[in-house]
C-alpha cells in the first residue's frame, strides 16, 4: 500500500468548558456528524475519545490530507462547527492544536 491510498487521520485533542457535560458534548458531536462532517469529500469516519471528564480526542479518517485540509478551511466557516468548538477550551478554528498523520500500517486481532 502506498501513501496515496492510505487515510490521514486526524489528530484532534480538546479540554471541554468547566460548564459544558458530557451529554452536551455528544449531543453536539452528533450534530457535527450529520450537519457537517457526512457532507465533506473524503470523509471515512470518526471516534470521540474520552481521557478523563474534561479531556477529549476527536479521531477523524479522511481519504487524503487534502480533503482534511478542504474540511478545517470549511469547519471555519461553518455555524454547526462554531457551536461544537464553543463547548471547548481554547479552540479558536479548525486547525487548533490539531495534527494530521498518515496512516502506514493496520494490525488486527482476528480472533477477538
Amino acid at each position: 500500500m502506498n501513501n496515496n491510498q492510505c487515510p490521514t487521520i486526524e489528530w484532534a485533542p480538546f479540554e471541554i468548558a468547566e460548564h459544558v457535560t458530557e451529554e452536551m458534548l455528544l449531543n453536539a458531536a452528533d450534530v457535527l456528524e450529520q450537519e457537517f462532517l457526512l457532507r465533506q469529500p473524503g470523509y471515512i469516519s470518526r471516534e470521540l475519545l474520552k481521557k478523563d471528564e474534561r479531556h477529549w480526542v476527536d479521531l477523524v479518517y479522511w481519504r487524503s490530507p487534502q480533503d482534511a485540509a478542504f474540511a478545517a478551511k470549511a469547519a471555519n466557516e461553518s455555524e454547526v462547527c462554531y457551536q461544537y468548538f464553543s463547548l471547548m477550551v481554547g479552540v479558536e478554528n479548525a486547525e487548533s492544536g490539531i495534527s494530521h498523520l498518515t496512516q502506514m500500517k493496520v494490525w488486527q486481532n482476528n480472533k477477538a
